[in-house]
């Protein structure tokens, strides 16, 4: 376990030419201080790796220059824990002591429309907003935006569905008329998927990455299916039915400790052309990763806290 402190954010102009005023500043630490949920700590902005830690206080701190920041304390984990589950295999538990909220990842959000969120960064801040503007039209969609502090963050895209799309995506063609349409719906669903993708890889930087593709939807937890591919190819193969029908039986698998799952997450292998458990996190904030994902993890926090001086 490492205690990590130092300023996470502050009022002045970033790399990227943005800043933070300072009632946002405040609103965020009152909400960090305050709030249900917690902010992750992660690595290298990499969406498939397993929480190492939380952040779970921050304070306003004077900075030179007129300036404010927030100074966050986090903490990585110090509880871990190996068992075998019936439907995951071998997993790989993780905790801290000193905060028990779960994850802000895990919030629920009311989806009414599906929302493709974008780094501006990925496609340059002046041919960011006619873009953005483009697909809206182009396909009918919301875009929305998260920003990521690295220089050239590798490229990612994030899709939250409407409830139920996953289901509608997992559906198979029958004899039965109710389940044709469900069918005629999910290829719909589908077929709008594909547009959305062609026309963001068209405009997305650096264009020699591999993208991330992270896929959510509210089920009463979070389900998140994760591609990593330079081909988008790859990522319409892993969203046919026949390679979603394990979908099916999530509920039924979700909650392998005596505690709710907030949030699942499920990555594509794209050697043997299936989904695999990648990891969970807990109504706790507990952290359960399969061997893989927990292997891979702490292979970069190991060489993160090797760089870290306190």
């Amino acid at each position: 376990m490492m205690k990590i402190k130092g300023i996470g954010a502050t009022t002045g102009v970033d790399r990227h030419n943005c800043r933070i005023n300072k009632e946002a500043l405040e609103n965020a630490i009152e909400k960090l201080n305050t709030g249900k949920y917690v902010p992750s700590m992660g690595l290298d902005h990499d969406s498939s790796l397993m929480p190492i830690g939380k952040a779970y206080k921050a304070e306003l701190v004077s900075l030179k220059g007129g300036e404010y920041g927030a100074y966050i304390y986090q903490e990585t984990f110090e509880n871990f824990n190996v068992f075998d589950s019936k439907a995951f295999g071998t997993l790989y538990e993780a905790s801290i002591s000193t905060d028990s909220r779960p994850f802000a990842d895990t919030e629920p959000e009311s989806i009414e429309k599906l929302t493709v969120q974008l780094d501006p960064v990925n496609f340059g801040y002046e041919a960011f907003d006619p873009i953005k503007e483009q697909i809206k039209k182009d396909l009918d969609v919301e875009i929305d935006t998260f920003m990521r502090k690295s220089l050239i963050p590798d490229p990612e895209v994030v899709i939250d569905f409407i409830k139920d799309s996953f289901i509608l995506l997992a559906a198979t063609q029958t004899v039965n008329k109710t389940v044709e349409k469900l069918s005629s719906d999910s290829s719909n669903l589908y077929d709008k998927i594909k547009q959305i993708i062609i026309k963001v890889v068209k405009y997305i930087k650096p264009s020699n990455r591999p993208i991330t593709y992270v896929m959510k939807e509210n089920r009463g937890y979070i389900l998140e299916l994760l591609v990593r591919t330079a081909d988008p190819n790859v990522l319409f193969q892993a969203l046919s039915s026949e390679k979603l029908s394990f979908i099916n039986d999530i509920d039924r698998t979700k909650d392998v400790i005596d505690e709710p799952t907030y949030k699942i997450q499920f990555m594509y292998n794209e050697e043997k052309s299936c989904w695999e458990f990648n990891y969970l996190s807990t109504s706790t904030g507990k952290v359960i990763g399969s061997e893989k994902c927990y292997k891979r993890t702490m292979k970069l926090n190991s060489e993160f806290l090797k760089k870290y001086k306190p």
